[in-house]
């Protein structure tokens, strides 16, 4: 810039040097000008690049391959546990292992996909005495912080709010990432409990009040 404001100023001295001297002049302040360009590129390159490394790699949810199981009651006392899965997966997922506390979560599941190998359960559940699936179609949890459960360690916990049947409550989901088997992204495995009468699935007067929901994410780079 420097170069370009002096060769402006001084044009017309310039015209009156010999032609071999202007040439010079004129290459001289061209090669500044063209350095403090290139500066000016690697220094906004570099903002960049920080900026993504600052807040984390961004990663989309994969609903084929992804296992969103559950359990109801624990299945002890000769009375058995219901289990059962859901799909249509998706969201976005902000994830910094060296800094989770720059990570964000927002992923959703279909209501209206669960399934429990039985038909007759699954008309059931999805009905409005349980998950309502026509008034509240997905089941979605976001995140409020993610952080180390043991500084330096492998297992995070995810802090966040999950709303079920139209109900939010905060809840805490423990987890471990690895890489995904093509490479491209992450797999996050979880763990998250709840009692489904919190939520108003259900009647309160049975005893299968807890629910252990299995999380297995698969995930590719945005």
């Amino acid at each position: 810039m420097l170069a370009i404001t002096f060769i402006l100023v001084h044009f017309r001295d310039i015209l009156y040097l010999e032609p071999h001297c202007r040439h010079v002049i004129l290459m001289i302040s061209l090669t500044f000008a063209y350095m403090s360009y290139l500066k000016h590129i690697s220094l906004l390159c570099l903002t960049f690049l920080f900026t993504l490394i600052a807040r984390g790699e961004t990663y989309i949810p994969v609903d084929k391959g992804s296992k969103i199981e559950f359990k109801v009651g624990k299945g002890s006392g000769g009375v058995s546990s219901v289990k059962g899965s859901f799909g249509s997966l998706r969201g976005s997922i902000v994830f910094d292992p060296r800094h989770p506390e720059k990570s964000s979560f927002d992923v959703t599941v279909g209501a209206a996909t669960v399934k429990t190998n039985d038909k007759t359960a699954d008309f059931k559940v999805k009905s409005a005495d349980y998950l309502d699936v026509v008034r509240c179609p997905e089941i979605r949890v976001k995140s409020t912080s993610v952080k180390q459960d043991v500084v330096g360690g492998v297992v995070f916990i995810l802090n966040g709010n999950l709303t079920l049947k139209g109900v939010t409550l905060p809840v805490k989901i423990q987890f471990t990432t690895s890489t995904s088997p093509n490479g491209d992204g992450l797999v996050f495995r979880g763990l998250l409990r709840l009692n489904r009468v919190d939520f108003g699935v259900g009647p309160e007067d049975k005893s299968d009040q807890d629910v252990s929901v299995f999380l297995e994410i698969l995930t590719k780079r945005k």
